[in-house]
């Protein structure tokens, strides 16, 4: 997880200081400023489900009946 959030920061640090030194233009740095977010997304629901499945006793259950996790049985 650790080196996810390095890379979206690494990521977006480098699109500022290119976008400052009119390397990439507004909308390359837009675009970046896109993935980082929705890749930032990502993660947070990686830790909400970690969350979730670490604290509710019957987790496996209830996503199984959501459709959210397969049914192995």
């Amino acid at each position: 997880m650790k080196e996810q959030f390095q890379f979206i920061y690494a990521s977006v640090s480098k699109a500022l200081n290119d976008l400052n030194a009119k390397k990439i233009t507004t909308e390359h740095a837009k675009a970046v400023a896109s993935l980082a977010k929705q890749a930032n997304n990502v993660i947070a629901t990686q830790l909400d489900a970690a969350k979730f499945m670490a604290n509710v006793k019957d987790a496996e259950e209830q996503l199984t009946k959501t459709g959210l996790i397969d049914d192995t049985n």
